[in-house]
Formats: structure tokens, C-alpha cells, sequence
């Protein structure tokens, strides 16, 4: 009897892409709870937990919470886009006379090439990973 039951639970857990992106936004919305735990993001952790408790009862835990990395990838590559437009700061003197009307260079930020790169490995692994995985047939126990 308990072996049916473990069975039926086994067979009820979800499978497939929506598990994976449902996996990847739980990974997203935990990281970005973490880093912005000293500010207005805080407010994401319980969401993030609520939704990992929610990914471990009902879906399969692998390879599905492959997706959290996806999630992760998606912050990356957020960053690299949300910094597209960097410019580093030229090297100037620290004493300078200015002329009146002079506006100083716009400068700053990410370089985003780096977040770029580490974004889009981590989303190949993670998708490819779940991909090779989820076409492979399950063997029987």
C-alpha cells in the first residue's frame, strides 16, 4: 500500500518546461531578495520561499530546480543590458581650473561585458542541462 502511494505521489509531481521556468523564477526573485536585502527587495524573500516550498512539494526536484540558475542568468544579463551605456570616467588632474560653462564627462557605472559573458554561460548550462536531462526516458526503479 505505501509503495502504490509513494508511486501515485511520484508520478503526480509536475515534469516539463513550465516547472523549469517556475524553478527559474524562484531562483531570480531569491537572488534579487539577497542582494537587495538592505533595501526595497527585502520584501521578495517571502515570495522566493513561498514559491521554492511550493517547487519542492509539487514538481520533480531534478532536473527541474535546474531552472533557478536560468533565473540567476536572468539577473546577469539584466545587469549587463541596465549598463549598456557605460562609460569609464576619464583620468583627470586633481587640480583643475575650469571654464565657466563646463559640464563634466557623464561616466560610470558596470562594465557590462563581463555580466554579459558570465550571464550567458550560466543560462547555456542551465538550459542545456535540463534539455539533455528531461529527453533522456526515466529508468525504472
Amino acid at each position: 500500500m505505501a509503495t502504490h502511494v509513494a508511486e501515485a505521489r511520484s508520478r503526480a509531481r509536475g515534469t516539463g518546461w513550465a516547472w523549469f521556468a517556475g524553478w527559474a523564477l524562484a531562483g531570480a526573485l531569491l537572488v534579487a531578495g539577497l542582494v537587495g536585502s538592505f533595501g526595497l527587495l527585502v520584501v521578495l524573500m517571502p515570495v522566493a520561499a513561498a514559491m521554492t516550498g511550493v517547487l519542492v512539494w509539487r514538481s520533480r526536484l531534478w532536473p527541474e530546480a535546474s531552472g533557478a540558475g536560468a533565473g540567476i542568468a536572468a539577473l546577469m544579463l539584466f545587469v549587463a543590458y541596465a549598463n549598456r551605456s557605460y562609460a569609464p570616467c576619464p583620468v583627470e588632474p586633481s587640480t583643475v581650473t575650469r571654464i565657466p560653462g563646463y559640464q563634466p564627462p557623464v561616466c560610470g557605472g558596470v562594465e557590462p561585458l563581463p555580466w554579459l559573458i558570465l550571464g550567458i554561460l550560466v543560462l547555456v548550462a542551465s538550459v542545456g542541462t535540463f534539455a539533455i536531462l528531461h529527453a533522456r526516458p526515466e529508468r525504472p526503479a
